[in-house]
């Protein structure tokens, strides 16, 4: 298992910053995520830790060691691609034998490395097969086995399930956790998918326009943003334009019915925006006397095991609310509700 630390790394393309300082702590036996939108740079930054792009400042270290001067293949990195890039005029065996003959391994040495991993990835019955002869799924194992056949010191992966469907991916997802548990081996995972990085992740960064814009457990990313943006991409969330008041109380910028009187922050008048996930907004009937923000039912869409529910509040902003779907309908567009949450499950950002 090694470490990996990337520290400053900017890069340009035709002078247009696509990296701007971005700064990497990644443990060793880390599963970590690199997750952001389109466009953020984070294949980018994949590349150059890879080394097949060099960065216009800054460092990547593994174990300490600069990897600046050391050529990709004697990196011990390996690398999983979006689009697999298997030969296609190679058998399975033949596609994992290429990289080991590459590092001057026995035909021993070989064999016994083909043989353990693509048993490893559940594809020893596959060995004489071509890729154009297997599924995705099957082609995205093997893909992952070559890489594992050369044992790296650190495994990058760059959206290696979006071209899968959902059933496949959650498939692949469930291996490559089974895998990183039994391998033990750091692994880099690139993507724009919250539900890959949410389901796997040990840790990740959040880019958006070239910058880190928040690291940390997926937990601590997901019930505690610390911006609108990490808010709204991290999963569904509601987030609301409220003042904080010197008396500790949120409002609704456009009401003067306080949100959460319980909330401890004094001061002066500031604001903010709090958001809230739709999981832990609660419903209760206008007429049952309960403290809330009254607000009138848009939409209720079912969506088999819950159902989302769109409101309009009383201050003019809606929010969304997931319950889990009752048995027959309970809620109808035009329904008068009050809404509120739990103080513990809302942050200011």
């Amino acid at each position: 298992m090694s470490s990996l630390s990337v520290a400053s790394v900017s890069k340009s393309f035709s002078g247009q910053p696509v990296l701007k300082g971005v700064s990497l702590s990644i443990q060793s036996g880390d599963l970590f995520f690199i997750l952001g939108p389109s466009g953020c740079g984070k294949s980018t930054l994949l590349r150059i830790i890879a080394g097949l792009e060099r960065p216009d400042g800054g460092t990547v270290l593994l174990d300490g060691v600069d990897l600046a001067p050391i050529p990709p293949q004697r990196r011990g990195i390996g690398m999983v691609f979006q689009q697999y890039a298997l030969w296609p005029h190679m058998t399975v065996g033949e596609n994992l034998r290429f990289g080991l003959k590459a590092q001057g391994l026995s035909r021993q040495v070989q064999e016994a490395r083909i043989a353990e991993t693509l048993e490893l990835v559940r594809m020893g019955a596959f060995r004489g097969r071509f890729p154009h002869e297997l599924s995705g799924g099957q082609q995205q194992r093997v893909a992952l086995a070559r890489s594992l056949a050369l044992q790296p010191r650190v495994l990058l992966m760059d959206e290696p399930l979006s071209n899968l469907d959902a059933r496949l991916r959650d498939e692949i997802r469930a291996e490559i956790r089974t895998l990183h548990a039994a391998l033990g081996i750091t692994i880099v995972y690139v993507t724009h998918d919250q539900e890959d990085a949410l389901a796997l992740a040990t840790r990740m960064a959040l880019l958006n326009e070239g910058r880190v814009v928040q690291e940390g457990k997926p937990t601590e990313l997901y019930r505690r943003p610390n911006s609108a943006f990490s808010a709204v991409f991290l999963g569904d969330a509601n987030v609301l334009p409220v003042s904080v008041q010197q008396d500790g109380r949120l409002r609704l910028r456009s009401a003067s019915e306080p949100l959460l009187p319980e909330a401890s922050v004094c001061g002066a008048v500031v604001e903010e925006a709090l958001c809230v996930r739709p999981e832990h907004v609660r419903l209760s009937a206008a007429n049952e006397g309960t403290s809330g923000v009254p607000a009138q039912v848009l939409s209720v869409t079912f969506r088999g095991a819950y159902q989302d529910v769109e409101l309009c509040l009383a201050g003019g902003p809606t929010v969304r609310a997931r319950q889990l779907a009752p048995a027959s309908a309970t809620l109808s567009p035009g329904d008068s509700v009050a809404v509120c949450w739990d103080p513990k499950d809302a942050t200011l950002v």
